[in-house]
């Protein structure tokens, strides 16, 4: 009885480490161009991923949705297809990537998986804040 138990919990623990859907990523590029492009953050559903970046639009900055696409996943990645994008699953490294040539995968940060789209969100707005308090503080002292 103890090893039939054990067997249907390891299954169903191996399924919660491979079910995304509901979980999220923020990666980080620390050499973006611009600071407030440094993060991107990745919310799964079933078969579908959603990325969200920091957008600035008249010298305001907000969570901009940039597309939904297809992902997939291996033993070692989970790939955002369209983005070209893909995330290491054991050490959360993020890479770029062309698909037709995996010779020039770049990696270019690191990622955070969240639990949920709410913490995440929570997350990316305090990254908004901070990017906004930074921008404001540059323009201090111009005078046009």
């Amino acid at each position: 009885m103890k090893l039939l138990l054990s067997i249907i919990f390891m299954f169903l623990s191996a399924q919660s480490f491979a079910d995304l859907k509901g979980k999220g990523l923020i990666c980080e590029v620390p050499t973006a161009l611009h600071s407030f492009m440094k993060w991107t953050a990745y919310v799964f559903d079933k078969n579908k991923v959603e990325r969200f970046m920091i957008a600035k639009k008249e010298d305001k900055f907000k969570l901009h949705s940039s597309g939904i696409t297809d992902y997939n996943t291996d033993n070692e990645f989970i790939y955002m297809n369209t983005f070209t994008s893909k995330v290491n699953r054991k050490n959360l490294g993020y890479f770029t990537y062309h698909p037709k040539t995996p010779k020039y995968d770049t990696n270019v940060g690191e990622c955070i998986v969240y639990k949920s789209k709410k913490k995440l969100i929570k997350q990316m707005k305090v990254y908004i804040k901070e990017e906004q308090r930074i921008y404001n503080k540059s323009l201090e002292g111009n005078k046009i």
